[in-house]
C-alpha cells in the first residue's frame, strides 16, 4: 500500500528511448506517459480508503508475525 501513496518513481526517459520508442503502434510523447503515470497514481490515492489502510496494515503484522 506504501508504494500507492509514496512511490518512488523512476526516471522513464533512458527506459523510454530505449525500449518504447518504434515499438508501439502509436508515437506517444514521453511526456505524455508521465502525464498518465500521475494521474493514475493521484486516482488510486483519491480510491484508496480507510479500510483498504486497515488491511495494508492487518497484513504487515502477520508478515511480522511469523
Amino acid at each position: 500500500m506504501n508504494e500507492v501513496i509514496n512511490p518512488r518513481l523512476k526516471a522513464l526517459d533512458g527506459v523510454y528511448r530505449q525500449e518504447f520508442v518504434g515499438m508501439a503502434r502509436a508515437d506517444i510523447p514521453l511526456q505524455q506517459l508521465e502525464d498518465a503515470r500521475h494521474k493514475l497514481l493521484t486516482r488510486l490515492g483519491q480510491l484508496t480508503t480507510d479500510e483498504d489502510m486497515d488491511l495494508d496494515k492487518s497484513s504487515q503484522t502477520t508478515v511480522l508475525q511469523r
